[in-house]
């Protein structure tokens, strides 16, 4: 996501007008119009209905859902930018999942975290969940957000002992369904939902998931909880994580599993309901090289704690 499309967005917003905000940023209107469409699609929520007359549109439902968001990253990212350039101002890189968090828990975690400690700036880099430990390794970052599924009955571990790593618990979190405003699974009771209730569902799965699943590595226990309930599970793969909620928002198809924190994993039009019998559940760490002496990495670790 660059920050000139969400500097746009607003700009937009505020104008009414693709070819007004253009001119106040000094850009092309098809520039402009191209930046609105690449920020929908990382999104994946459309941001503006486009009426009849010439260049008028109106902020969505979602979009003005997403604002408040939007409005609080470019002003982070704007004192991040005051903040760089002042010799005492400490920064740390955070790798995260681009598989688990979207634009909305980035933006909270660098808003609250900047609000909370205005002399250190948190700059997040995105890795497929599979590459964060390398990313870690080679000082590509300083401290990674990890998660890892773990049966109920297992001992809590971590899979970091024979890496030159500092590992701290950051909390566990069971198994949701999440499913759009159009789509309400059957079964749903006060926000539960048993396995059982899931055989008739279709599951949408990121391709890299499904990939690893077929080769016996298992990211999640999911599907196998699935078949350990009795049923096949139906599955809609597609080509990235975002291809998931565009899916959903869109189309109204499926529901997919989510472990995410719950103070990170808003979204407009999608709901979760916890799957109470869940033979497993979801461990989140954060992970630092031994040796770092990055500033603020204690801090980070507790804030980051605070949504577990």
């Amino acid at each position: 996501m660059r920050l000139i499309w969400l500097e746009l967005v607003l700009e937009t917003e505020r104008c009414k007008s693709i070819s007004v905000a253009a001119e106040h940023l000094n850009i092309s209107q098809s520039a402009a119009s191209r930046m609105i469409v690449n920020a929908e699609n990382e999104l994946s929520t459309k941001l503006f209905d486009r009426t009849s007359k010439m260049n008028g549109l109106s902020m969505t439902v979602e979009g003005k859902n997403l604002l408040p968001y939007i409005e609080e990253t470019v002003e982070a990212y704007s004192k991040l930018q005051k903040k760089a350039r002042n010799k005492d101002s400490a920064m740390i890189r955070l790798g995260m999942s681009e598989d688990t968090w979207g634009a909305s828990a980035r933006s909270r975690i660098l808003s609250g975290f900047y609000l909370k400690y205005p002399d250190a700036i948190v700059k997040i880099e995105l890795f497929k969940n599979d590459t964060l430990i390398n990313a870690l390794i080679r000082d590509q970052v300083d401290m990674i957000i990890y998660s890892r599924g773990r049966m109920l009955d297992e001992d809590l571990d971590e899979p970091f002992s024979a890496l030159p790593v500092n590992v701290r618990y950051l909390g566990n979190r069971p198994i949701s369904i999440a499913y759009s405003d159009e789509f309400a699974p059957k079964g749903l009771a006060d926000g539960q939902i048993k396995m059982l209730a899931l055989k008739d569902q279709t599951f949408i799965i990121h391709m890299d998931i499904k990939k690893r699943e077929e080769r016996g590595l298992h990211r999640f226990l999911f599907l196998q909880a699935c078949r350990d309930s009795g049923f096949e599970p139906k599955i809609l793969t597609v080509e990235n994580a975002s291809d998931i909620k565009q899916a959903m928002t869109l189309t109204g198809q499926g529901i997919f599993m989510s472990s995410a924190p719950t103070g990170l994993r808003e979204f407009p039009g999608i709901n979760f309901a916890r799957i109470s019998d869940c033979p497993y559940e979801a461990c989140y760490y954060t992970v630092t090289r031994k040796g770092n002496r990055s500033p603020y990495t204690d801090e980070l670790h507790d804030f980051l704690k605070q949504f577990f």
